[in-house]
């Protein structure tokens, strides 16, 4: 009994592995796309002012130096985050947002071409973290194919320089300025959190 249930818990796992997506949403989507393994992501450090916090729910709201708030989600590993009191400066190390699929002929019916959550890893760091993803319609402002860097603005009116996902195979530099696009990202995860000296 105890072996029929094993051979059935392998034949679903083999065919469960990640497959190409056919993600739907017309022209301009990336074809060839592939649910990634893990996402490997840059650790960031960044100081800031605590403006608000959802311990239940492992958020963090940092007014930084840019004068702008930035919410991470809190990694379960960060210990003594329930300590972390609104008003206190505190030091944070976070994985970055990346890119993880493009579509260049953004419309409202444009399906995810990604699963909600993505497994990313720190790069050259140990420890995997789940990430949810995040929709942002925006337009480009400049490519950099080498470093894969995109600045875009947001229809909200924010630049932000967003990494592309090595598995994207995407021709960045097709993209030209002010060309509107819809990308997936990841959120920025804390998985360090220390009071500031």
């Amino acid at each position: 009994m105890r072996l029929s249930r094993i051979a059935a818990l392998l034949i679903l796992l083999a065919f469960s592995a990640p497959l190409p997506l056919r993600a739907g949403g017309g022209e301009g989507v990336e074809r060839d796309a592939v649910r990634p393994g893990v996402v490997v992501a840059e650790v960031l450090e960044v100081k800031g002012r605590v403006e608000a916090l959802d311990t239940a729910r492992r958020w963090i709201t940092l007014q930084g130096a840019r004068q702008r708030p930035m919410r991470l989600k809190v990694a379960p590993a960060v210990k003594r985050f329930e300590q972390i009191r609104k008003g206190e400066t505190v030091a944070v190390g976070f994985l970055e947002s990346v890119a993880v699929a493009i579509v260049t002929e953004p419309s409202r019916a444009n399906a995810s071409p990604v699963g909600r959550l993505l497994s990313v890893a720190p790069k050259g760091g140990t420890g995997v973290y789940i990430a949810e993803t995040f929709r942002l319609d925006a337009f480009v402002e400049a490519v950099d194919p080498k470093g894969r860097l995109l600045t875009v603005r947001g229809t909200d009116g924010v630049v932000r320089v967003v990494p592309v996902f090595s598995g994207i195979h995407r021709k960045l530099e097709t993209l030209r300025k002010g060309q509107p696009l819809a990308l997936w990202i990841t959120e920025p995860i804390a998985i360090r959190i220390d009071r500031a000296k």
